[in-house]
């Protein structure tokens, strides 16, 4: 689990609307689970925006419904259907073809849980869901205590949960549905991403149990000796397959900036393209660096993906900054994810690398760790964190970088890894 605070719910929505950005830039019909409620809705907005402005086309993603009132028809305005329909298809210029939902109103309602369930696996299952989290600390309307390998079912709404849901219906509780059909625990767990979205006071409480609620698998706690011999080979991993596909998220003050593209660790060059998030596109292009340069390709309407041969003009040419800039120095420490030796397991602890807990990273599991602490590594502040799989394939790092308040987060694809062909004046460094 990786816990991100944000300054308020608008915050977190643009962090959580460019994770879905990035995804549909990758797989444009990708499914996405949706949750209703207030919670979200800085998500759908800012979303919302993006679309609109042209930085991402979400006319072929698919909607999957989390949960919706038993009994109330579907054209109802407040059924869940039409929540949806509102807040999330039509501004997203998403038809109701592509919307998946339980029938709340089907007279075989065991029946009808059972086919969502089919449903959801034979559309080849849920690459992001969105999650909120009740007072009481139920998810979907999974109470607490809820079994992990519950599937998608009716359940009874608690009084707290239909006092609090009393606000969609004009403050009348006797207008709240008692029953609902929601996806299990078990069901939610099988989607590729979770993201859960945490605010206000009054779910404080909740949220402090649901991640730090005692349970003996939290960390930090010291690596093991296999998790420490993971961690030891997991940059050596990416020098063996030569290279790998990769995603940089740089945050900004005056906006993101996101970089798709490849690594080649045996010749430490990277290629790919960059654009703006939340600023103007003037700094788009394609981008190629080495250890001691950056070289950048301006164009108007960069390409989701760099193309596999690079322009041979139109390239400019300046040294990587070593300090004072986000995206330089995010730059540099993907360059150095890759090494042509495994680090030393055993000092590996003794210099404060430490395990924190696990996750799922695209429908893979992996342990998050700590790598040593390096307070004087120029562009880093504290610990890189690690989401390492079971035979040290590296998945994602994450790492604060100069001033930012927000990390910098390398996602690398496990797709086949495409050699990055050279550009004229760009030399490797070796």
């Amino acid at each position: 689990m990786e816990v991100v605070i944000v300054p308020d719910a608008a915050a977190g929505g643009e962090l959580i609307a460019e994770a879905m950005a990035q995804l549909l830039r990758r797989k444009p019909d990708a499914l996405l689970g949706v949750a209703t409620g207030s919670t979200p809705l800085p998500i759908y907005q800012a979303l919302t925006a993006k679309v609109r402005s042209g930085a991402v086309d979400a006319s072929r993603a698919r909607i999957a419904q989390l949960d919706e009132y038993v009994g109330l028809p579907a054209d109802h305005p407040e059924s869940y259907r039409s929540v949806l329909r509102r807040e999330v298809l039509e501004p997203l210029g998403i038809g109701m073809d592509a919307f998946m939902g339980p029938d709340g109103t089907a007279r075989d309602v065991q029946g009808a849980c059972e086919a969502y369930d089919r449903a959801l696996a034979e559309a080849g299952g849920v690459d992001l869901q969105l999650l909120g989290i009740g007072t009481d600390g139920h998810i979907g309307f999974n109470e607490p205590c809820s079994s992990l390998a519950s599937r998608t079912r009716i359940k009874t709404l608690t009084e707290q949960t239909r006092i609090d849901n009393a606000r969609f219906f004009d403050g009348d509780i006797e207008q709240v549905p008692h029953h609902v059909i929601t996806q299990g625990i078990g069901t939610i767990l099988e989607a590729r991403h979770l993201v859960l979205l945490a605010t206000g006071e009054g779910i404080a409480v909740a949220v402090f149990l649901l991640t730090h609620g005692g349970s003996d698998t939290s960390g930090p706690r010291a690596l093991t000796e296999d998790e420490a011999n993971r961690l030891a080979v997991t940059r050596f991993r990416n020098y063996e397959a030569r290279g790998r596909a990769v995603t940089i998220t740089v945050p900004g003050t005056a906006g993101g900036l996101t970089v798709t593209g490849s690594v080649d660790y045996r010749g430490k060059v990277g290629y790919g393209v960059v654009h703006g998030s939340g600023r103007d596109t003037s700094g788009d292009g394609l981008i190629r660096w080495t250890a001691t340069s950056v070289y950048v390709h301006p164009m108007a309407n960069a390409p989701a993906h760099a193309p596999a041969s690079p322009p041979r003009s139109g390239w400019y040419d300046r040294p990587l900054q070593a300090s004072g800039s986000a995206l330089d120095s995010s730059l540099a420490i993907v360059l150095k994810l890759g090494s042509d030796r495994p680090d030393n397991a055993e000092l590996l602890p003794q210099n404060g690398a430490a395990w924190w807990g696990r996750d799922r990273v695209d429908g893979h599991r992996v342990d998050v760790m700590t790598g040593p602490s390096a307070p004087d590594r120029s562009g880093t502040a504290g610990n890189v964190r690690y989401w390492v799989g079971p035979d040290g394939t590296m998945y994602r790092v994450r790492v604060r970088v100069d001033s930012e308040e927000q990390p910098v987060v390398i996602a690398f694809d496990t797709g086949t890894y495409v050699p990055v062909e050279p550009v004229p004046g760009v030399t490797p460094a070796r």
